[in-house]
């Protein structure tokens, strides 16, 4: 399977999208869409983001568009159980820096699926991303320290735990909102296992709900 970012066609959306090889099972829901599109997604952001959302649909190879280094894909697929057993403990080796990456990431980017629109303005290191159902809206709205982006996230939640696809979707972005960290909803110990080492690989730390 393929993970591709696509940008749609006529509009400033975005769409995650996942390519079926050959005869390859295609997994379900191949795509998943935003009404707002992240600014410089890396390949290796997007495979992550790609292997968090369609990791546990019985894939057998991962391939994302861009130069991502073999040791990163090789972690990926050893953390998701690509084409071989799952290993959510991997020894992960340490991310490799980007000299020209200068930006100053400052701010923990909280995951908001349930569509709820925060009463008050967020805290100082805080900042929200909160996703509306793209069956009943469309578009985005930019607020101070928060956006409000239709999306069909939901959809996803029915095949993925809600803390896989919010941090998917955290991991997209992340730089967008200059992210040092996301906040996503709680899960199981073996799922925030396996989440914190493969944001780990982007170099971007998780904090769950109710840490």
């Amino acid at each position: 399977m393929l993970i591709k970012n696509v940008s749609l066609q006529g509009t400033n959306g975005f769409e995650l999208l996942a390519v079926s090889e050959g005869e390859e099972l295609v997994p379900k829901l191949e795509s998943l869409m935003f009404d707002a599109a992240p600014t410089d997604l890396s390949p290796l952001k997007t495979l992550i983001a790609g292997a968090l959302l369609f990791g546990n649909r019985r894939l057998e190879r991962i391939q994302v568009n861009g130069e991502v280094s073999n040791i990163f894909v090789e972690q990926v697929q050893t953390l998701v159980g690509i084409g071989k057993s799952a290993n959510p403990e991997l020894d992960l080796a340490p991310e490799v820096a980007d000299e020209f990456d200068t930006k100053i990431r400052a701010t923990t980017l909280k995951i908001n699926l349930q569509a709820a629109f925060a009463n008050v303005t967020p805290e100082r290191d805080v900042t929200n991303l909160t996703l509306i159902p793209s069956e009943r809206y469309s578009g985005v709205l930019w607020g101070i320290k928060e956006a409000i982006v239709a999306s069909n996230a939901w959809l996803h939640e029915k095949h993925s735990s809600s803390a896989q696809v919010a941090a998917a979707v955290g991991v997209l972005f992340a730089d967008e909102f200059l992210a040092r960290s996301i906040c996503i909803p709680s899960t199981s110990e073996i799922d925030k296992l396996l989440i914190r080492n493969l944001c780990k690989l982007a170099g971007i730390v998780v904090v769950f709900e109710g840490e």
